[in-house]
């Protein structure tokens, strides 16, 4: 029998993939290592007793585990409910209904952890209620109230049985598995759910609960809600990472469903198990339900907050010291390390923490010890509340960390970055090779197939940006058919429009057509394209995209204009300042000011690659042109030909240079105040040319409050009550809503919050997107807050649509209209306000019509002096 070695390497090579097998063996060696170098189990004694054990032919941790360990811990979750249920009586409003209430949940708990091994809920599970925070405890016992919005449905449709005799087995297998663990069971049904199965891998089948087509989900409404990303990853990432990987086991199921919703989740198995005459119901969220993964998520959130513990605490692996700020526009500004981290200072580390995506979370640290300490306390914790922990899927730390949101994100000595799987990089050279063979073949390709590969492809060029210009092809070649396009695909501009009217020819380009054709032809740059990017995926594995490199020391900021006939820009980097500026030539007389733009953008990094100055460097580019900086974010654009390949120069120069490269808008006026305008007409006298400092005109470092110091006042003055103002180090906890808390009896940090309460976010720019993430947390666990998001319109890349996408309103307060916003601040100041949700239909102000009224007013206010801002901004608040 062989023992864990204390050498052995928990984790070796990148893991891509973790098992997923339902039957899977958990990976013991993770634990069985740490466990064994314990200096509890390094005695003479406890050696003797291994070889005893052995002798037996029994594993020495096998047996701590299941003979001491797991008895042990069913002795803790029955004392934590006896001391709860002590201190509740003791307060004397502990009312019959819930007490009553509380005991049968509680002996379900310990029915579930009865039927529990040290390794998997092998019977299932129930949160462990009494252990919550008492703001959430009935959440944990009775499952989180539903929004609706009409009549509930009345479907009886009996479930039909499968007519292959092998997926019928099936079927019975997993709702026997749902059944039994009383996820599903009786109720006071009124109205059915339906089910059906797909297959899944060879085999297997994946049961889809369908609450849709009864029209369950039709009457449901959810809040939206914002998922983490890869560069929610990346920001706690730096060289020095190590990487690890959590899921929890039957991801929805852990979690009550709300008990007025029960009888209208009903399930009819009598079609696999006659000896159920009566309907049975959902007591859990089920996938297909509407509300499931709201409501899912939302708890884990409100986990997390004792995941991580207090922040302060020497004995949490999560703690740290403060929220650095490492901000473009900034002269301390560092390119290797993240915008925004939470950071140890007497290590100047990034703090172990974690981050999760639906069902996956990835614990990070500075080390592998302390990446390993931490997806512990993520575990315990986890499981202390009654989560499942899939230990079948756990991988121990590494510099990888496998597959998370669709990308591997790696740390090393060369710096950060990211690659996507083997598995995704071989499917799209398959892909590839499928177009180029029906190009060769005969001209023509399948228009379904071309969709079918035009959404794999845009997946994996989340984690390539560089090869979003060459999809334009294929895009262009499914758009072909659709009205108002050219004989080569691209939209038609009004002129053109007018023109072919008016010569009376080629009319059918405004023809609707109601479906597109079974095939389509190729856009003249198809070919091309795809060539293109069959060059980019020729190496065998994928290749590794740098987001952050350590051979990055510094950040160069340029500032370019194209005014009339003239061109000019100014960059300045470590070597200083330089700069150039002309004449367009006669082939640009007759090109838009959108083109002229973004071509002088083009020219001046091209010149600054050739010349060195440039190449490897983080390049913040400023423009007052949108059109440039639009393009440049999207990839493409699908009204102009000649603008698509000044962006497929402007990616090219990105890659052939190894740049990072930023496209910011920036106010008019700001760029004459800079000297751009001035140089592109040939003024040298102006702005940076006359020696004023660069950084001044880049305040993406600052916040509004920083460059107003009357703003905050008048933000104040909106308020009927006090509103907290929140710097960066209140952002992942008082912005919350959390209020402190406070250590358990079982020696688990339990956190406290407000139910109501007024947070203003006033980020600095280019932290604009780390503020946007932590507010849409904080709206997600306590809808009842109410924030306001005041940003200056910079960076807006960034942060901008995201905002739009969680506010119930959003406006601009134009630079000059008001004396806290006066003129020199250029660019307009964006307010997003966050209102509470309602207590009755329609549930959120967003899009209602009261807010739409007090929004139109808003926006015509800002041209009269002499309005009463103020009194009107009030409104939204008594909404």
């Amino acid at each position: 029998m062989r023992l864990p070695s204390e050498g052995a390497n928990a984790d070796s090579g990148m893991r891509q993939k973790a098992n997923t097998n339902d039957d899977a063996a958990p990976p013991t060696n993770l634990w069985d290592r740490q466990l064994w170098l314990h200096p509890s189990f390094t005695s003479v004694t406890w050696r003797r007793a291994v070889d005893f054990i052995v002798s037996f032919q029994k594993h020495p941790l096998d047996v701590l585990r299941s003979a001491f360990l797991l008895p042990y811990w069913r002795k803790t979750v029955w004392r934590s409910w006896r001391r709860y249920r002590h201190e509740m009586k003791s307060k004397g409003n502990y009312i019959a209904s819930e007490q009553q209430a509380d005991i049968n949940g509680a002996v379900e708990c310990f029915q579930y952890t009865s039927r529990a091994t040290w390794w998997e809920w092998t019977g299932g599970s129930k949160l462990f209620f009494w252990r919550w925070p008492e703001a959430i405890r009935h959440l944990a016992r009775d499952g989180m109230k539903s929004w609706i919005k009409g009549s509930f449905p009345n479907y009886r449709v009996p479930q039909r049985r499968p007519i292959d005799e092998e997926e019928f087995k099936q079927v019975i297998s997993k709702l026997d598995n749902v059944i039994g663990k009383g996820y599903i069971g009786p109720g006071d049904v009124k109205s059915l759910t339906s089910y059906f199965s797909v297959p899944k891998g060879i085999g297997d089948i994946r049961m889809v609960y369908d609450a849709t087509k009864c029209g369950l989900n039709g009457i449901l409404w959810v809040p939206s809600f914002a998922l983490p990303d890869v560069d929610t990853l990346l920001s706690m990432v730096e060289d020095c990472t190590w990487m690890s990987d959590i899921d929890i086991g039957e991801m929805f199921l852990n979690f009550p469903l709300d008990k007025f919703l029960q009888p209208y989740c009903g399930v009819d198995v009598a079609a696999f198990f006659p000896e159920f005459r009566s309907w049975l119901a959902w007591l859990r969220c089920a996938m297909g339900l509407k509300p499931s993964p709201y409501v899912a998520i939302r708890f884990l959130l409100f986990a997390g907050e004792i995941i991580r513990g207090l922040r302060s605490s020497p004995t949490n692996v999560m703690k740290y010291d403060k929220i650095r700020l490492n901000l473009p526009g900034d002269e301390k500004y560092d390119p290797r390390h993240p915008w925004v981290s939470k950071l140890v200072t007497n290590t100047n580390k990034i703090a172990a923490d974690y981050v999760g995506y639906v069902d996956d979370l990835r614990p990070v640290g500075p080390s592998e010890s302390e990446c390993n300490k931490c997806a512990r306390q993520i575990s315990c914790t986890l499981n202390y509340l009654g989560i499942q922990d899939a230990a079948r899927k756990r991988q121990g730390a590494s510099k990888t960390g496998g597959v998370w949101a669709g990308a591997i994100v790696f740390a090393d000595k060369e710096g950060v970055g990211v690659l996507c799987t083997q598995e995704k990089w071989d499917k799209a050279k398959a892909y590839l090779k499928d177009i180029r063979a029906e190009l060769d073949s005969h001209g023509l390709l399948s228009h379904k197939s071309l969709e079918r590969i035009r959404g794999f492809l845009l997946y994996v060029t989340r984690t390539y940006l560089g090869m979003v210009p060459y999809l334009k092809g294929i895009h262009l070649t499914i758009d072909s058919w659709r009205p108002g396009r050219d004989s080569d695909g691209w939209r038609l501009t009004g002129a053109e429009i007018r023109h072919h009217l008016e010569q009376g020819n080629d009319l059918r380009v405004l023809e609707h057509n109601k479906e597109a054709p079974i095939y389509v032809s190729p856009s003249y740059r198809l070919s091309d394209d795809i060539a293109t990017l069959e060059k980019m995926t020729s190496n065998p594995s994928p290749h590794r995209r740098f987001v952050r490199s350590n051979l990055v020391l510094s950040a160069c900021y340029g500032f370019g204009d194209a005014s009339g006939s003239g061109f000019g820009s100014t960059v300045e980097g470590p070597g200083g300042l330089w700069y150039r500026h002309g004449l367009w030539g006669k082939d640009t007389n007759k090109r838009s000011s959108n083109y002229r733009e973004l071509r002088n953008f083009v020219e001046t990094i091209e010149e600054g690659v050739e010349s060195g100055s440039l190449i490897g460097a983080e390049l913040l580019l400023f423009t007052d042109n949108t059109v440039a900086e639009a393009a440049f974010y999207k990839g493409n654009t699908s009204s102009s030909r000649v603008l698509f390949e000044l962006i497929v120069r402007l990616r090219m120069i990105e890659i052939s240079g190894a740049l990072r490269l930023w496209v910011i808008h920036v106010a008019g006026k700001r760029m004459i105040n800079q000297g751009a305008d001035g140089l592109s007409r040939g003024n040298l006298l102006e702005g940076v040319m006359e020696g004023k400092p660069m950084l001044s005109y880049v305040p993406l470092a600052l916040s509004c409050l920083h460059r107003s110091q009357v703003l905050r006042i008048w933000i104040q003055s909106l308020f009927h009550e006090s509103a907290c103002f929140l710097t960066e180090e209140d952002w992942f906890d008082v912005g919350h809503g959390l209020t402190g808390g406070a250590i358990n009896s079982d020696n688990v940090w339990i956190p406290t919050s407000v139910a109501k309460g007024y947070f203003v976010w006033t980020p600095a720019q280019a932290a604009g997107r780390a503020a946007i993430d932590q507010l849409s947390i904080s709206r997600h666990k306590r809808p009842t807050l109410t924030h306001l998001f005041a940003c200056p319109r910079l960076f807006t890349s960034l942060w901008r649509k995201r905002l739009y996408k969680i506010a119930d309103c959003v406006f601009e307060i134009p630079a000059g209209a008001r004396p806290f916003w006066p003129s020199s601040m250029f660019e307009p100041l964006i307010i997003g306000l966050i209102l509470p949700l309602l207590s009755s239909e329609p549930w959120q102000l967003r899009r209602s019509q009261p807010i739409l009224a007090v929004e139109r007013e808003v926006r015509q206010m800002w041209n009269r002096p002499d309005a009463n801002d103020r009194s009107v901004l009030r409104k939204f608040f008594k909404l």
